[in-house]
């Protein structure tokens, strides 16, 4: 899987006003929501369209892959198949273990998604190196390589410190690769500087 652009910290891309941030394409797909806890939370995977966009983005496609994909005929149900799977994922990372059928009906539908992946299969004869690749033909390629990131984000979960910010009306997931470990949200540039805005005012008001 080619190295996302999400993963550059400096310059992150933006996808329809939301930063990319999260350092896994497969995390920024669960962040395509604005904020869950609202009354109307804003989804901005509104078309089938806005999907590929979201996948050139956040390096999932290239824009050769992309060619063709925008006259899918079952678009909708497509992108309906996706935001379950988003969903899902979040609920993997923040749902209440209590909740044993949700947590269960999640793993379940992530498991048959990434079972149903089909690769194209090569050694390299210089050096004996396996490598499996998507090829993005079809609109059901384009949802198997999305499906392949969210295999690939938790094949290597143990590796990754992956966190809840901690912004006020924010529920984004994020990478921790701060050798600290203690980055506490999505974006220091908004949450963190809502945070601190706060932290300033109340400060000034306990002074008085």
């Amino acid at each position: 899987m080619p190295l996302a652009a999400s993963q550059t910290p400096d310059y992150p891309p933006v996808f329809r006003g939301l930063s990319l941030v999260a350092g896994h394409p497969a995390l920024d797909l669960v962040n395509t929501v604005k904020y869950r806890g609202a009354d109307r939370p804003q989804d901005k995977l509104k078309s089938f369209s806005d999907l590929i966009d979201w996948a050139l983005t956040a390096g999932i496609i290239s824009t050769a892959d992309s060619t063709g994909l925008s006259d899918a005929q079952n678009g909708p149900a497509l992108l309906g198949k996706i935001r379950v799977l988003r969903e899902s994922l979040w609920c993997l990372f923040n749902a209440d273990q209590t909740d044993k059928k949700r947590y269960a009906q999640a793993l379940n539908t992530i498991e048959k998604a990434i079972s149903s992946l089909r690769y194209k299969v090569k050694i390299d004869p210089q050096t004996g190196t396996l490598r499996q690749h998507i090829t993005v033909r079809t609109p059901n390629d384009l949802i198997a390589r999305i499906v392949d990131s969210i295999a690939d984000l938790l094949t290597r979960r143990e590796s990754y410190l992956i966190k809840t910010c901690d912004g006020c009306d924010c529920d984004w997931l994020f990478v921790d690769r701060t050798k600290a470990r203690r980055r506490r949200w999505c974006d220091t540039r908004t949450c963190g500087n809502l945070a601190r805005s706060r932290n300033f005012r109340n400060k000034q008001k306990q002074s008085h």
